[in-house]
């Protein structure tokens, strides 16, 4: 039975690390079954916003780092800028970059800063777009 109240599922359709198993095939299955279950879902983990198909889902972005493209278990980093401006990304989930720095509080505060910053950026360029 359903949940009488809404839920906040958010389906992993997409990695950023490379070599994983998710294929496109896989993705495609994913927001066919979200969309057969809207109460439930919350927004998707993904890189690409062609994968968020309603403007009311959150998209969750992982891979953020200012200092590496890619790392050697694979993962495959995107900048703050990037993710939020290019990418789409409501959401943007910072891991290594923080936990693995020196101050990581400093790290987060940077990354937060760097974060709003571009989402600032992109509320701007689509306001300028819609005048």
């Amino acid at each position: 039975k359903y949940p009488e109240s809404p839920r906040g599922v958010v389906p992993i359709a997409q990695l950023s690390c490379s070599g994983n198993l998710i294929t496109p095939q896989y993705t495609k299955s994913v927001m066919r079954q979200a969309t057969s279950f809207p109460q439930l879902i919350a927004g998707f983990v993904c890189q690409s916003p062609d994968v968020v198909v309603s403007p009311g889902l959150l998209q969750l972005t992982p891979g953020v780092s200012l200092a590496e493209s890619t790392d050697t278990l694979g993962q495959q980093y995107n900048s703050p800028l990037a993710v939020v401006c290019e990418g789409g990304a409501d959401l943007a989930i910072v891991g290594r970059a923080i936990v693995s720095a020196d101050d990581p509080a400093h790290a987060a505060l940077k990354y937060k800063t760097l974060l709003w910053e571009a989402y600032q950026q992109r509320v701007n360029s689509q306001a300028v777009r819609e005048d």
